[in-house]
């Protein structure tokens, strides 16, 4: 339990420490989408793996070299607590994920064996096409694993799930200042302007999500499959 406004809310903490792999469709996907989260297991002593499948290069920006996300991706899970031996970035095209579809999926289906407590992965209405492949074959490689959920990008859903979310992950002010020290490591993404790539954004959405879940702060995702 923890004291929230004067009464008790209930909350699953992570100190049995499961195994976590999160899956993100491009670099910068999985610190957006549940980075608070994984700077929380971590904390805990939980194994958290990444396996990214785009690094982008068509849409990296002038004056970066081609595998610049590459780069940032390892260094924005360090400061997560991530160790760059457990993250997996590969180069996928960007915006052409559903033609290859089955790669995605056999790629998924590798890791089957390491038996995962928790996968982390797109959420399945997202509306970008990489994202939505990546959902979708995670649900077919992972659809044994005690908990799939979906991380919620506000940018690439036509209606924001957080504001009536199913699951909630309780993030401390340490965890989003991870989160948002993470998000900057991501310089080409700075350089493009992107709103959502800025300290007010990131903790105002951990904040909201927080409202809605009767605490500070937040990560909201959609549960994809539970086996209890």
């Amino acid at each position: 339990m923890s004291e929230v406004g004067g009464r008790s809310v209930p909350t699953i903490d992570m100190q049995w420490k499961p195994s976590v792999l999160a899956v993100g469709a491009h670099t910068d996907d999985i610190e957006l989408g549940c980075g608070g989260t994984i700077a929380k297991a971590v904390r805990a002593g939980c194994r958290v793996e990444y396996l990214i499948f785009s690094i982008a290069r068509e849409s990296i920006p002038s004056g970066f070299a081609p595998d610049s996300m590459r780069c940032e991706a390892l260094n924005a899970a360090q400061e997560l607590g991530v160790s760059p031996d457990h993250v997996t970035v590969l180069d996928f095209p960007v915006r052409h994920f559903p033609a290859y579809r089955q790669l995605i999926l056999e790629r998924l289906c590798t890791l089957r064996d390491r038996n995962y407590d928790i996968v982390l992965c797109h959420a399945p209405f997202d509306m970008h096409q990489d994202h939505a492949t990546v959902s979708a074959e995670c649900a077919r490689a992972f659809r044994y694993v005690p908990l799939l959920a979906g991380y919620c990008l506000p940018w690439t859903t036509s209606s924001f799930p957080a504001l009536e979310p199913t699951m909630f992950v309780k993030l401390t002010a340490a965890d989003v200042e991870a989160k948002v020290r993470a998000v900057e490591m991501f310089h080409t993404q700075k350089a493009k302007k992107r709103l959502y790539v800025t300290r007010d954004f990131l903790t105002s959405w951990a904040t909201v999500v927080g409202v809605q879940a009767g605490m500070k702060y937040a990560e909201a995702f959609f549960p994809m499959r539970i086996i209890c």
